[in-house]
């Protein structure tokens, strides 16, 4: 049976707001047919019944970001969008789905508002309109935005989940929100009404990055804008109209420090804040774009019951909720009225008090108060804070809470996770949990650092180091190309930080093929690597990060002690970018860029040969792992010494380090890589699960739940949240499932799993644009029987671990290997030791 499974309009289900006047459409296929593909497509897109742009049937295997060529869209509506496809197998399916286009100019006749003219932080605010419908409308869309965090009410109750609206972005420009109020409004009275708190305020935030922050008075703007049923429209944008006051039950708000709430000051929305508001104040603002948010709503994953509850003598209690996240906890629990709830929360206890251990979370607070407003059960939840944490302390109890009454919600943003994965080694499950928890910790409206301290930044180098795992873990096209936005320069600047804009667009380029990516974004990358490279005095750079976290010689996880090998680091990245940055001029168009690239990259390996390589040792710089391993990933080695080469990092990790890893987060990321590759997959896997310091066994042993950013457990920069480790679970895909190289968004790829001793049984599947690849392979005594699942219209290179090779096109297969190269494999890792 032939099915269409999924149609997107710029890779979005049924989009509220549409970010293009020029959207393209992709969409998936699934057929049981076996080797089946597509023979031809038809796709219309309808107004009402009228067809406004329809292809015809069109001979083509294309399924991805195809144009709009047809009407020019109308703001304001919605479209739906029909695909026919023929199979090569002689079957015909159909598939629907739709999207509306927002404003697609300004929010014209909207005005941005102030409640007051204050600049004091950690207050909160309301601002209301109401107004009456005489008549339903048949469409009613709100776009929303705001200097600081907004939260959305309509008629008293929030339209939806999303928190922490709208996206921090730099200073020029603003993200709206859309909503869909249709099933909210009412005939007669209504009311819209938002509580504005502060969010990336300058005046209450801590980080560094003043461009990210707002400065001056809160302000919104906005527009509902009504469709009735006899074409007739009306709007009601933000204006001198608008009422506003305090939020008085809001008495503090924080994202480090927290929210206090005091339901006893709590007030009803509706005609009766007349009483007691003012008018909101128009504010003249220039140069400021405003633009419908790109990203995917943040929202709690789930709600986790607490694991342990332990009484201290004084009466407090410390609650375990079992696995360390970004999120908050949500009260539901009997009480008097002005009874007072405080919650202090952190990732560690200290193991000698048995109280909160909150060193590293530094000057932030992270403490939720909640006081009761009458006798009762009290539901509430903070909704312009998080927290990093696992830990909660909570005081105002009179003994030990029952399940149910603290709850703890996990909270990020919302994308589709891609990735799935099931093994019978228990290390390598919990490595990949902590791993993809981490990522989802710190996945917000930008990747952060950290979920706990007093940071929580936009940081670029963190995302290089583990970009290629997260574009396989989830659906990052919109995230990670708002990241690539935003942190882009084209200066002479450190490749551990900005040289991630080239990593970012290789990713996304591998993950979905849109071109309008390349268009976009080749031109920048593109300055920056040859601004770069003409600072590279003799091919090196001086780097500043370098591999960022090392253990050696960091063993009290000081901020100090955390630079590692800078120029090494920098200038082999560099190196790696250069390559990127072939494939992505090929793929942009422009080949005739890559001589240019060549040339740097033969500078820069001559640069980093003649500063670093110690020929009679056959290793680089001190003969620590990451000088070595990342010239081995990159491909900068002489030929003729590279197995040699390979020996002396064997010998580092074996001799030198007694079997630990000496490495930061690039090193990390390419060590599973390197050895994999020659065939040492075991002493990898080894070595990251070595069971004392430095390790993720060692991590593991210790009750992680998440990845740390040093590897030691104390220290004022020991957060125990951080996404950049994530990096080394590219082994995973690189390695266990085999992914060598992709081409055309996973239309073709390169497979060459390879085997590990500990792993008996093995289930993959990365879900990409193009459907679903699935891999599962179990050790049988004569050998190993391997199942692969192709999607439709791609094909599979497959190389078997005994050598034998496969062109599999759609569809399912099983095939069996008597594991003759394991033996091979077993037998070269003996020799490297």
């Amino acid at each position: 049976m032939l099915t269409v499974t999924s149609i997107e309009t710029d890779l979005r289900k049924c989009p509220l707001s549409l970010c293009s006047a020029h959207p393209s459409f992709s969409y998936r296929v699934k057929s049981d047919r076996q080797g089946d593909g597509q023979r031809a497509h038809r796709l219309t897109v309808y107004l009402a019944d009228r067809a406004v742009y329809d292809t015809g049937r069109v001979e083509t295997d294309r399924t991805l970001h195809i144009p709009y060529e047809g009407e020019g869209l109308l703001p304001f509506t919605r479209y739906r969008v029909s695909v026919c496809v023929w199979s090569i197998g002689g079957e015909v399916a159909e598939g629907e789905t739709h999207f509306t286009t927002g404003p697609l100019t300004e929010l014209c006749g909207a005005e941005w508002i102030a409640p007051d003219d204050s600049c004091e932080p950690y207050r909160a605010f309301r601002l209301q309109k109401s107004f009456c419908l005489r008549e339903m409308p048949v469409q009613a869309l709100l776009y929303m935005s705001a200097t600081n965090f907004f939260d959305l009410y309509v008629n008293g109750r929030r339209p939806d989940e999303r928190r922490f609206v709208p996206a921090a972005v730099p200073v020029g420009l603003r993200y709206y929100e859309s909503y869909d109020l249709g099933d909210r409004l009412v005939l007669g009275e209504n009311t819209i009404g938002v509580i504005l708190a502060d969010g990336y305020y300058k005046k209450s935030f801590m980080w560094r990055y003043d461009s990210w922050q707002h400065e001056g008075v809160r302000r919104i703007f906005g527009l509902l804008h009504l469709t009735y049923a006899d074409g007739r429209t009306e709007a009601i944008p933000t204006d001198g109209t608008w009422l506003a006051a305090d939020e008085a039950a809001i008495t503090e708000n924080s994202i480090y420090h927290g929210e206090h709430y005091d339901a006893r000051l709590l007030r009803p929305w509706g005609p009766c804040m007349a009483e007691w508001a003012h008018p909101a104040i128009p504010v003249k603002v220039e140069g400021e774009r405003v633009m419908p948010s790109p990203l995917p709503p943040i929202t709690v994953e789930a709600y986790h019951d607490f694991v342990d509850a332990r009484r201290l003598s004084d009466g407090r209690v410390i609650l375990d909720f079992g696995q360390n996240m970004s999120g908050f906890v949500r009260i539901e629990r009997v009480g008097k009225r002005g009874d007072v709830l405080t919650l202090r929360h952190a990732e560690m206890i200290d193991k000698e008090t048995g109280e909160l251990d909150v060193r590293n979370l530094r000057d932030a607070r992270q403490t939720d108060v909640y006081v009761y407003g009458e006798d009762g059960l009290a539901v509430y939840e903070p909704r312009f804070t998080y927290h990093g944490f696992r830990y909660v302390e909570v005081s105002g109890l009179s003994g030990l809470p029952s399940r149910g009454e603290f709850r703890a919600a996990f909270l990020h943003a919302d994308l589709a996770k891609t990735m799935e994965l099931s093994c019978d080694d228990a290390r390598i499950m919990q490595l990949y949990h902590n791993a993809t928890a981490s990522i989802r910790s710190n996945t917000m409206s930008y990747s952060s650092d950290c979920a706990g301290r007093d940071e929580r930044t936009p940081c670029a180098m963190d995302l290089a180091a583990y970009v290629d795992f997260a574009s396989q873990y989830w659906h990052v096209y919109d995230h990670s190309g708002f990241m690539l936005r935003h942190i882009k320069s084209e200066k002479a600047e450190m490749p551990e930080w900005y040289g991630a804009q080239i990593l970012i667009l290789r990713a996304l380029w591998r993950a979905y093929g849109d071109g309008r990516l390349l268009a976009e974004h080749y031109p920048g990358v593109r300055a920056y690597l040859l601004a770069t490279a003409a600072v590279a005095e003799d091919g090196v750079l001086p780097g500043r990060f370098g591999d960022w976290c090392a253990p050696h010689p960091n063993k009290a996880g000081l901020f100090r002690d955390s630079f590692s090998h800078p120029s090494e680091t920098a200038t082999a990245l560099f190196y790696h970018m250069a390559d990127a940055m072939c494939e992505l001029a090929e793929a942009a168009g422009h080949s005739e860029d890559i001589p240019a690239y060549r040339a740097i990259m033969e500078k820069v390996k001559g640069g980093y040969r003649k500063a670093f390589y110690r020929e009679g040792d056959f290793t680089y710089s001190d003969g620590d792992q990451t000088p070595t391993l990342l010239p081995l990933a990159f491909g900068m080695c002489p030929p003729e010494d590279r197995e040699r080469i390979l020996a002396s990092l064997v010998r580092s990790i074996l001799d030198k380090r007694e079997g630990h890893l000496d490495t930061g987060i690039f090193g990390t990321r390419y060590l599973a890589t390197v050895l994999a590759e020659a065939g040492l997959l075991d002493l990898a896997l080894d070595t990251y699960f070595h069971p004392t310091y430095p390790s993720f066994g060692d991590q593991i042993a210790r009750g992680a739940t998440t990845l740390w950013e040093q590897w030691v457990e104390v220290g004022s920069m020991a957060t125990h949240n951080h996404a950049m480790f994530a990096g080394a679970c590219s082994f995973i895909v690189e390695d266990l499932f085999g992914l060598v190289a992709s081409r055309d968004a996973y239309r073709t790829v390169t497979l060459r799993p390879r085997m590990a001793t500990s792993v008996g049984y093995f289930s993959f599947a990365l879900h990409t644009v193009r459907g679903e690849y699935r891999m599962t392979y179990r050790r049988e005594e004569e050998g190993l029987r391997l199942s692969l699942c192709v999607p439709f219209g791609c094909t599979a290179c497959l190389t078997m671990p005994d050598g034998a090779e496969y062109r599999l096109e759609g569809g399912e297969h099983t095939l069996f290997s008597r594991l003759a190269g394991e033996k091979a494999l077993k037998k070269r890792g003996g020799e490297g030791k």
